[in-house]
C-alpha cells in the first residue's frame, strides 16, 4: 500500500473507531469484556476458596471468609498444581506460573477460551451494517475498498484493545475486593502484560469476522457465520491434535499452522517468547480478512 493509501486507512480506522464510541457498541463491548472477565475471575476464587476450606480442614487452621491467605499452601496441593498444569500446557512453565497471581493465569486463560467468539462477532459488524443501507458508497467516493477494509480492520482492533483495558480493571477490581494478599501494583501491572498477547490472540478471529462481513449486508447471517467459523477452529484443532497423535500425515502438519490455536500455547511464558507467534496470528489475521475481498470488491455498493 502507498502512504497515501495507509493515510486514508488509517482515517477510516480513527472514523470507525470513533463512531463505535459514539455509539451503544463499544459500550455494549467493554460491558461485555467487564462481565466475562470479572464473572470468570470471580468465578475462580470461588474454587480457590473451596481448595483453601479443604487445605485448612487438613492443617486444622481458621478458614478466611476471603480466599488468598492459604494460597502458599494451595500450591503446594497435587490436585491444585495439576489443574495449572492442564491450565498452562508446559509443565516446564509450572513454576513460573505459580510465581503469577492466581487471577493472572487465571484471565489469560480464561481469555484464550471466550475472546475468539468476541472478537469473531465485532469483526462480523465491521462492514455488513454499511452495505445494507449503502452509506458506505460516501467513503468510496474518497478512498478505495482495500483501504476501506484495512481501516476497519484497524478501528475495530483499537476497540478490542479498549474492552482489554476494560478486563484488566475489572479482574483487578475482583482480585483487590474477593481476595486477600494480593500486592495492587503486582496483580495490576501482570495483567497489563497479559493483555498484548491476548489482544495478538483476537485478532485472527476478528480477520475471520470481517471476512464474513464483506460476504453479505446481513449482519445477523454474517455474525453466525463468524461465530461458526470459529467454531470451526477449535473442533478443526482438537481432530487434528487427536489424530496427529495416532496417525500423523502431511497434510495435518501443513494445515496446522494455520489455525490460530496453534499457536496459542507459544503465547504464554516469561520474557519476550510470545512475539514471534504474536506476528503469526497477526498474519494469520491478514490472511483472513482478505479472504472475503474477491466479493467485496465485486459488490455493487
Amino acid at each position: 500500500m502507498s502512504r497515501t493509501s495507509l493515510r486514508d486507512s488509517a482515517v477510516v480506522a480513527r472514523f470507525q473507531l470513533a463512531r463505535a464510541l459514539r455509539t451503544r457498541s463499544a459500550l455494549t463491548l467493554c460491558a461485555l469484556y467487564g462481565l466475562v472477565a470479572g464473572g470468570s475471575a470471580f468465578g475462580f476464587t470461588r474454587i480457590l476458596k473451596v481448595l483453601e476450606e479443604q487445605t485448612a480442614k487438613i492443617l486444622r487452621v481458621p478458614v478466611t471468609d476471603r480466599p488468598g491467605a492459604m494460597l502458599d499452601a494451595v500450591k503446594q496441593d497435587p490436585d491444585f498444581q495439576k489443574m495449572m498444569s492442564e491450565l498452562i500446557g508446559d509443565p516446564g512453565l509450572l513454576d513460573w506460573a505459580m510465581d503469577l497471581p492466581f487471577l493472572t493465569v487465571t484471565s489469560f486463560w480464561t481469555g484464550l477460551l471466550t475472546l475468539p467468539f468476541i472478537a469473531a462477532a465485532v469483526g462480523a459488524e465491521a462492514i455488513a451494517p454499511d452495505v445494507r443501507d449503502r452509506s458506505l458508497r460516501f467513503e468510496l467516493l474518497r478512498t478505495g475498498r482495500l483501504e476501506i477494509l484495512a481501516g476497519r480492520f484497524g478501528g475495530q482492533s483499537l476497540l478490542l484493545a479498549v474492552g482489554g483495558l476494560v478486563s484488566v480493571v475489572a479482574v483487578w477490581g475482583v482480585a483487590m475486593t474477593a481476595m486477600v494478599g494480593n500486592p495492587p501494583l503486582r496483580q495490576l501491572t501482570t495483567l497489563l502484560i497479559m493483555g498484548p498477547r491476548l489482544w495478538f490472540w483476537s485478532l485472527p478471529f476478528l480477520g475471520i469476522g470481517l471476512a464474513c462481513s464483506q460476504l453479505t449486508a446481513n449482519v445477523n447471517l454474517a455474525r453466525v457465520m463468524a461465530l461458526g467459523l470459529t467454531a470451526g477452529t477449535w473442533t478443526a484443532f482438537g481432530v487434528i491434535e487427536y489424530w496427529l497423535e495416532r496417525e500423523p500425515a502431511l497434510w495435518m502438519e501443513l494445515v496446522r499452522p494455520l489455525l490460530p490455536q496453534a499457536w496459542a500455547w507459544s503465547l504464554w511464558g516469561p520474557g519476550w517468547r510470545w512475539a514471534e507467534p504474536a506476528l503469526v496470528l497477526l498474519s494469520l489475521a491478514m490472511v483472513f480478512m482478505v479472504a472475503g475481498y474477491p466479493r467485496f470488491v465485486r459488490r455493487n455498493l
